[in-house]
This record gives structure tokens, sequence and C-alpha cells, in this order.
């Protein structure tokens, strides 16, 4: 064997270990994206969750929410102010939810269960007050989001709520 063949099998081989090399490396980036977009995805669903949770352990605050999303104006100032910051998280991160799923961070099956909460969170007549009174606040993209929800005439379906009388 000369030594140009010897070379060109050592160049063939290098070539196909390059090949496993990128082979490998795009399995790799491709688990990775997935991780980041699993990592994602649960962060968020936390901050919904705290904020659930955050509701459900404070009677005086789930009364804050019912009665407020219900009927803004029967709301004392102190109400207002914390049912407003209460709204503002959510909005928050329905906000960033929406972003991670713009940019492909969030998968589609689970934004549109994210999606059908944020519809009818919009649905109720407190919430439609708040959001037009602050919508300002938010990314241009967002408001395009919720302004046909805040807009529809109908109302909240998944929840039935009855305001504490």
């Amino acid at each position: 064997m000369n030594w140009e063949a010897l070379g060109a099998t050592g160049e063939s081989i290098a070539a196909i270990g390059v090949i496993f090399s990128l082979v490998y490396l795009a399995r790799q980036v491709r688990s990775q994206s997935l991780e980041n977009r699993l990592a994602s995805r649960n962060s968020m669903a936390n901050e919904l969750n705290l904020v659930y949770g955050d509701i459900s352990a404070d009677a005086e605050l789930s009364a804050i929410f019912l009665k407020g999303i219900t009927d803004w104006d029967s709301l004392d100032p102190v109400e207002k102010v914390r049912l407003s910051f209460l709204i503002n998280r959510f909005f928050r991160i329905f906000e960033i939810m929406f972003e991670q799923h713009r940019r492909r961070r969030l998968d589609d099956s689970f934004w549109d269960g994210v999606e059908a909460g944020l519809n009818e969170f919009c649905r109720y007549p407190g919430v439609r007050h708040w959001w037009g009174t602050r919508e300002e606040l938010f990314s241009k993209e967002m408001q395009a989001l919720v302004a046909p929800k805040v807009a529809t005439p109908d109302s909240p379906r998944l929840h039935e709520f009855q305001t504490p009388g």
C-alpha cells in the first residue's frame, strides 16, 4: 500500500468520525432543547400554582378575589389594591407564558390549556375592568392577545362562582 492510499483511507476514517460526531451533537442539542422547554413549562406552571395557592390558602383573599372578579366596584379601596396586584400577577405569568410559546419554548398542547384559562379569566367583569385600566403595562403583543378575550360578551363558563351575599 502506498502513502497516498494510506492517506486517503485515513481521511475517509476521519470523515466518518466527523459525521458520527455531528449526529451525536445534533442529538444532544435536540435533547437539551427538549429539556429546556420542559423546564420552562414546569417553571411557569409552578408560578401559576403559587398564585392559586395564595388564593386558596387565604379565606380573606379568596373572598376579595371572588367578589372583585365578578363586581370590581363592590370592593373597598384596600381590596382593590390587593386584587389589582393579584390580577397583575396572573397577567404577568400569562404574558411570560405567551412569550415562551411565541419563542417555541412552550409546546402548543400546554399553551392551549393556558390560553383556555386565560380566556375564562378575561370573561369576568372585574377582570375586564381591571384590564381596561392597566393594559398599557403590558407588551403590545400581550395587549393584542388579550383585547379580543376581554371584548367577548360571553360569561365565564368553567367556574360557577356565587358571590358571598
